[in-house]
């Protein structure tokens, strides 16, 4: 007993053994209208950018592992559980197994001009109601990830 102490000790001592916490990647998902200011209230037919940061705070390189080819967050606004847009819609992705890392300090910062994507033939255009907008990231095998809530916001004529 006293062995397995004295080797816990030793190995906090050597850095070996972090808390929990260094292994907690905390999220920031943001909408903004097209100036950049923080809002919950959007004009019909109004563009706005829903952002997401994840920034690798650990001594780790993490690793996620995808199914395809797209971007590693993926944004969502829903009307009650009905999909109405997503920052994909119009593109299409390869289907395999990929491996993203995410090395100490980097991050993954991405935005998306809402609720149209490039690709899509039909301009969505939100009608007057209530939606939430979700950041959908990856899991990573090494750290918890704090998953960023929804973002809830009124649409208005």
């Amino acid at each position: 007993m006293k062995f397995y102490l004295i080797l816990a000790f030793c190995l906090m001592a050597c850095g070996h053994i972090t808390s929990p916490d260094d292994f907690r990647l905390e999220s920031t998902f943001t909408l903004t209208d097209t100036v950049g200011q923080s809002t919950t209230l959007i004009h019909s037919g109004e563009n706005f950018y829903l952002s997401f940061l994840l920034t690798n705070t650990t001594n780790d390189t993490l690793t996620y592992y995808s199914g395809s080819s797209a971007p590693p967050v993926l944004f969502r606004i829903l009307r009650g559980d009905n999909i109405i847009a997503s920052s994909i819609d119009g593109y299409a992705f390869l289907q395999y197994i990929s491996t993203g890392i995410l090395a100490p300090g980097q991050k993954i910062d991405t935005n998306w001009k809402a609720p149209t994507t490039p690709a899509q033939y039909h301009k969505v255009i939100l009608k007057p109601g209530r939606y939430q907008a979700v950041a959908l990231s990856p899991n990573f095998n090494e750290a918890e990830t704090k998953k960023a809530s929804p973002i809830y916001f009124d649409v208005i004529d």
